[in-house]
């Protein structure tokens, strides 16, 4: 049940599990519903739980309907929002309203909540096992999404995505098709010339990069037809 979900979510903020009955009448339900998440709100209200609480002049709880299709959630409110007691109401928001108008979705059809984010990745390591060569993504923070119809790269940069384990099967590369040999091999020359003159290179990063392109330089062209 959306319901269900929401409020479980919202009161995971707040320590407190408000599961929602299952009723024949759907008039009853909704009833049911909307004095759970009045209850909610004012015990969100008093909360002191949520770390952000002590530096918040007031409680940021939800806006919209609580019965939208669609929801949201942010974590943790900025300035405005504090001070104007109302979640996405700053530069984020700004920036979300854009995108709901391109995407033809009205304000109202939504239902906006912020939250103090659980930690992610206390019950299983993230072991990683690269299939290409090129961006290291199994061991960096970051990571790419490629529109192909549009022609747009979206990167994603979250500590939450370092992998705790990255397992290197050489066998896996060896397999790529040639255009993805090739790209992956200039993808690689790139990233360890850039770590070579970097602004930031040191004597401990010199000699790896320069090794990178020892290493990358005989076999960078072997996805390319003719190449020798």
């Amino acid at each position: 049940m959306r319901e269900r979900y929401i409020f479980n979510l919202l009161a995971a903020a707040s320590g407190t599990a408000l599961p929602l009955p299952v009723v024949a009448s759907g008039i009853q339900h909704c009833e049911t519903a909307a004095r759970r998440h009045a209850a909610l709100a004012a015990e969100a209200d008093g909360c002191i739980r949520c770390p952000l609480r002590g530096q918040a002049t007031q409680v940021v709880f939800a806006d919209g309907d609580p019965g939208a299709d669609l929801m949201l959630v942010g974590e943790g409110p900025g300035a405005e929002e504090d001070r104007q007691g109302v979640p996405f109401v700053g530069v984020a928001g700004q920036l979300l309203n854009r995108i709901l108008e391109a995407a033809e979705i009205k304000p109202e059809d939504i239902y906006i909540v912020t939250t103090q984010a659980p930690k992610l990745r206390t019950k299983a390591r993230f072991i990683v096992i690269p299939s290409t060569s090129g961006t290291a993504s199994e061991i960096t923070a970051f990571s790419v999404i490629t529109d192909r119809a549009n022609h747009i790269k979206y990167p994603l940069v979250s500590y939450e995505i370092t992998p705790d384990i990255a397992i290197m099967d050489p066998a896996l590369p060896a397999k790529m098709p040639p255009h993805i040999t090739a790209n992956t091999g200039m993808d690689v020359m790139a990233h360890a010339v850039e770590a070579y003159v970097s602004t930031n290179a040191t004597s401990y990063t010199d000699p790896l990069a320069l090794e990178a392109i020892r290493l990358v330089l005989p076999t960078a062209a072997c996805g390319v037809p003719g190449a020798k």
